[in-house]
């Protein structure tokens, strides 16, 4: 199944980040021989990947990922119910630190998803706390990429917190980075997922592109 929504007009975005665009180009209603658009958007536009380069100068950058690493085996699909601008911490996922051991892929369900569309989504999401990325570090040695249905895992009632997070998730002076998975589609899983493959757009030098995500639920 999908766990990446389908871009839009009606794409939330972060902050004042350009919105979607999908513009004709050719029209055969209007004589043209094809339709054809013209697609603009922002590298950070709905389902989407951060790649270090995002918040690290020297960090890789989109075009770089290999298949090999964006693919998953060993998912770990936790829910964190969290309410309106919450960070969540290592204190939420401690219950649950045993489940993620053997994982090479989070995927955080906070519940944020059934506000998208509404103003709350993008300017009270929960977020995620900067110290969880080095938990994960200790708790969790395969863990490569950490995925959430938030529009960011930078809060916007805590933006400094925010980007102190990114920070500490993509960096590599912080430990090994991860990959972040940013608006995903969790809502609809109703299962074990055993494999995830995440797609973003090929885009030279890019610090962060549009994905298509694919689950295999059992």
């Amino acid at each position: 199944m999908y766990l990446s929504h389908v871009l839009s007009a009606g794409t939330p975005v972060y902050g004042d980040n350009p919105r979607f665009a999908c513009e004709p180009y050719r029209e055969m209603a209007k004589g043209d021989s094809s339709n054809a658009a013209v697609v603009r958007l922002h590298g950070h536009t709905g389902t989407h990947v951060d790649a270090p380069r995002h918040f690290a100068p020297a960090g890789r950058t989109v075009d770089t990922l290999r298949p090999e690493e964006l693919r998953f085996e060993r998912v770990a699909l936790v829910d964190v119910p969290a309410t309106p601008g919450e960070l969540v911490g290592p204190e939420r996922l401690e219950p649950v630190a045993d489940d993620l051991v053997d994982a090479d892929i989070l995927l955080l369900r906070t519940g944020a998803e059934r506000w998208r569309g509404g103003d709350s989504y993008v300017s009270s999401n929960p977020g995620l706390a900067p110290d969880l990325a080095g938990w994960l570090r200790e708790r969790a040695a395969g863990l490569r990429a950490v995925g959430m249905d938030s529009v960011s895992i930078s809060s916007y009632r805590h933006r400094e917190v925010g980007r102190e997070a990114h920070r500490r998730f993509l960096a590599p002076e912080h430990g090994r980075p991860f990959l972040l998975v940013e608006d995903m589609a969790l809502s609809e899983v109703d299962g074990r997922i055993s494999q995830v493959w995440v797609l973003p757009m090929r885009i030279l030098e890019a610090d962060g592109a549009p994905c298509t995500v694919v689950g295999l639920v059992d």
